[in-house]
């Protein structure tokens, strides 16, 4: 680590996922607060990951072209800033939509493409130090919800835009801290270092191979199985009576879960394997999900469900990226990254808010079984899928 800003990355990932941990938990009741029933949550929770089907692939590109990838990073976070300013005056729901399909266009420029940045700044040395760096995404992830419970039951919920903006600047703010010249020699090196191991070839021939459809045909099923927990986890524990700081809480004890396994993920690894724990965490998502939907009202095993949060995201999440290291040559990784980005919290997540939407109402915690049955049908897929060579040894 001694060769890359440890803090500065780390930095990042906190005020990045801040934004996250103050979205997802209370994004759900603040469009109930302003009066919009299911539909719309589902709705406009599809329209914000929409973006990210296309955009993705987009930056992406201009990112490997242009070997300016820091600076997409940058332009991204400040774009995204001046958007979100929009959902301070929005209240209609056609309103919302139009501010929330460019926030999400220029969100998706940062993500994916400062993750590509962090591994190639770590190199080889990825799969023992990545957590150690993403778990402070975990982090500012907690601080966020708690800043959130905090100002929401001492003001109102009203402020959850103020809110966003806040954080979207720290963000910008983070990005710019991070050394141009340094990011440039670390992406130049990690190519060059490894450019001699691969065979050269176009990205289309990359994404020819049946078992990266395979693959990410998992990772866009895992996505779906989330649709329910993002979009409606919240309102579950509110329709079951649990207050404003349980809700908190709950989403906290699932971070706290997966700042464990970010410090300890190398050692997982090691134990298992990447490919053998990217199956065990899909299993653990198929048993969360049958737990939230049947035990909702069960404060010990919904806590217990909210740990598993651990696997089906944490280690899912490291598991994935670093499957894509292994799928792409460096030359292509950025697209690649953008490509499952794409395919996972924007074709999935799209297709995951729009059914909860759908079909909340009608089910209710039920829909949660519906989660577990595609979580089961992403467990065998990715089965399939890391069969293939290219996993070798994984």
């Amino acid at each position: 680590m001694s060769r890359a800003p440890y803090w500065r990355l780390s930095s990042f990932y906190l005020f990045y996922f801040a934004c996250v941990g103050a979205w997802i938990p209370y994004w759900p009741l603040y469009v109930q607060h302003l009066g919009h029933g299911a539909l719309a949550i589902g709705l406009t929770g599809a329209v914000f990951s929409a973006a990210r089907i296309i955009a993705p692939g987009i930056w992406g590109y201009l990112s490997d072209a242009s070997g300016r990838r820091l600076q997409v990073i940058r332009h991204g976070c400040f774009c995204a800033f001046v958007a979100i300013l929009g959902l301070i005056w929005a209240r209609d729901i056609w309103l919302i939509t139009l501010v929330l399909l460019p926030f999400s266009f220029f969100w998706s420029a940062v993500g994916p493409q400062f993750e590509v940045l962090t591994m190639h700044y770590l190199g080889h040395r990825a799969a023992n130090h990545y957590g150690r760096v993403r778990l402070w995404g975990s982090v500012g992830f907690i601080l966020a919800v708690l800043c959130g419970w905090l100002l929401f039951e001492w003001v109102s919920i009203a402020r959850f835009p103020w809110l966003i903006a806040v954080l979207l600047l720290l963000l910008w703010g983070s990005s710019l801290a991070v050394p141009s010249r340094a990011a440039s020699r670390a992406q130049g090196a990690d190519a060059q270092g490894r450019a001699g191991h691969r065979i050269k070839q176009s990205f289309r021939a990359s994404l020819m191979r049946r078992h990266v459809w395979v693959y990410l045909l998992a990772v866009v099923l895992m996505q779906i199985s989330f649709g329910p927990y993002y979009n409606f986890f919240s309102i579950l524990l509110a329709d079951f009576g649990y207050p404003l700081m349980a809700v908190s809480l709950f989403w906290l004890v699932a971070i706290g879960a997966e700042i464990f396994v970010f410090i300890y993920v190398s050692r997982f690894y090691r134990w298992l394997g990447v490919g053998n724990l990217l199956l065990l965490s899909m299993v653990l998502t198929v048993l969360r999900w049958m737990i939230t939907g049947a035990f909702p009202d069960h404060i010990a095993l919904l806590i217990f469900a909210q740990a598993l949060h651990a696997f089906s995201f944490a280690t899912f999440h490291a598991c994935m990226i670093e499957q894509i290291q292994r799928l792409f040559p460096p030359a292509q990784q950025g697209r690649g990254q953008a490509l499952f980005n794409s395919a996972g919290y924007g074709v999935g997540a799209v297709a995951g808010a729009l059914l909860s939407g759908l079909l909340w109402e009608p089910l209710g915690a039920a829909l949660f079984y519906l989660a577990a049955l595609v979580a089961a049908v992403a467990l065998l897929m990715g089965w399939l899928a890391l069969r293939h060579r290219d996993f070798a040894g994984s």
